[in-house]
C-alpha cells in the first residue's frame, strides 16, 4: 500500500503534468467536444512506431500518421470522426466501423463540384470487374491504392513527373520485382511481384527501360474509353501503342493538366521537356514538308508515266 507521502507526490506530479500540457497546448482547454476528440486521436496516432499487431487476429495495421502529409492532402479538413464513426471512443478500439469512399462520394452540396469530373458509380463498377476485386474482395478496396489520409487528386499533385511517381507507387507497392507492399493493411497474400524484373516482364516493349521510366502503369493497364478509368483490360483488349503515340493522347493522359502551347511548330511542347514521344510530339512544319516532298515525287512519277504513254518515242 502506497504511503500518504507517495500518494501526494503522485497527485502533485499529475497536476504538474496537466499544467504543462495546458501551457503547451492552451487551445485544448477551450476546444469543442469534436475538436477535443480529434486532439486525442492525434495524440496517440503520431510518434515513432509504425505498425501495430492486433493481439486477437495477429493482423498488422498502420496506426500512426504523418501529420505533414495529412495536412497537405485533400482530406486535411475532414475530422477523424467523420470517417471513424463507431468504436473509437475507447481504447483499445473494438467493434469499430469506418466509412468507405463510396459512403461519401459522390458528394452533394459542398464538394459536389469537385466530384463532378469523377463518375464514382461507373468507377465502382469498373473496379468490381477487375481481379483486384474478384479475387481479393475481402482485402482489397479503394484505400489500398488511394490512402485515405494522404490522398491527393491528380490535379493537385503538380508536374507530370510527380503524377507519374505517385501513380506508379500505387502499383509498385505490390508488383515490383521486390515489393514492399502494404503488409499492414492487405497482407502478403495479395503481393504479386514481377518474378524476374519489371524490365524482363516488359521485354516485348521497344526501349523498355525508357518506357518504364517515363510511363505510368496506368497508361497501358487501363482502358482508354474514359480519362479516369479503373478497368484492367488484358490481352487484345489492352490499349495499344496508339493510345499514347498520337497527338490526342496527351489530353487524356499524363500531361492533361499541363497547358500545351504551340512552340515553333511542335505539338505538345511541354512533353518535350521530359521526353520525346513519337506521334505525340510532332513537328507540324516537318510534317507539311514531308507531305509535299512525297506528294510531289508521286505527282512527278505519274506525270512522267503519262507523258511516256502519250508522246511517241522519237525516231519511231
Amino acid at each position: 500500500m502506497a504511503s500518504p507521502r507517495n500518494r501526494n507526490s503522485r497527485t502533485w506530479f499529475a497536476i504538474a503534468a496537466l499544467g504543462w500540457l495546458m501551457a503547451a497546448f492552451p487551445a485544448a482547454a477551450v476546444m469543442s467536444p469534436e475538436e477535443r476528440e480529434r486532439f486525442q486521436c492525434v495524440g496517440c496516432h503520431t510518434g515513432n512506431a509504425k505498425i501495430f499487431t492486433d493481439p486477437r487476429t495477429g493482423e498488422k495495421k498502420e496506426t500512426l500518421m504523418d501529420m505533414a502529409r495529412k495536412q497537405a492532402a485533400d482530406h486535411a479538413g475532414v475530422a477523424c470522426q467523420e470517417c471513424h464513426v463507431e468504436g473509437f471512443d475507447t481504447f483499445p478500439h473494438f467493434g469499430t466501423k469506418i466509412l468507405g469512399c463510396m459512403d461519401c462520394h459522390p458528394r452533394e452540396g459542398a464538394g459536389a463540384q469537385e466530384d463532378a469530373p469523377y463518375h464514382f458509380r461507373r468507377i465502382e463498377e469498373e473496379f468490381k470487374s477487375t481481379v483486384h476485386f474478384t479475387e481479393h474482395r475481402k482485402k482489397f478496396g479503394c484505400v489500398e491504392c488511394h490512402h485515405p489520409h494522404y490522398f491527393e487528386a491528380t490535379a493537385h499533385l503538380g508536374p507530370p513527373q510527380a503524377i507519374l511517381e505517385d501513380h506508379n507507387k500505387m502499383c509498385l507497392n505490390c508488383h515490383a520485382a521486390e515489393p514492399h507492399g502494404q503488409v499492414d493493411t492487405i497482407g502478403d497474400r495479395l503481393i504479386d511481384p514481377a518474378k524476374a524484373s519489371l524490365v524482363g516482364v516488359h521485354a516485348s516493349i521497344p526501349h523498355t527501360v525508357l518506357h518504364l521510366r517515363n510511363t505510368r502503369c496506368y497508361d497501358c493497364h487501363s482502358g482508354i474509353e474514359h480519362v479516369v478509368s479503373h478497368t484492367l483490360p488484358l490481352g487484345d483488349d489492352a490499349p495499344g501503342c496508339e493510345s499514347c503515340h498520337t497527338r490526342d493522347s496527351v489530353q487524356a493522359r499524363l500531361y492533361r493538366y499541363v497547358r500545351q502551347v504551340q512552340n515553333r511548330g511542335f505539338t505538345n511542347p511541354a512533353m518535350l521537356k521530359d521526353s520525346y514521344v513519337m506521334g505525340a510530339t510532332r513537328y507540324i512544319l516537318l510534317d507539311v514538308l514531308a507531305y509535299l516532298l512525297v506528294g510531289g515525287s508521286l505527282l512527278a512519277l505519274v506525270a512522267h508515266s503519262i507523258m511516256r504513254l502519250v508522246r511517241p518515242r522519237q525516231g519511231q
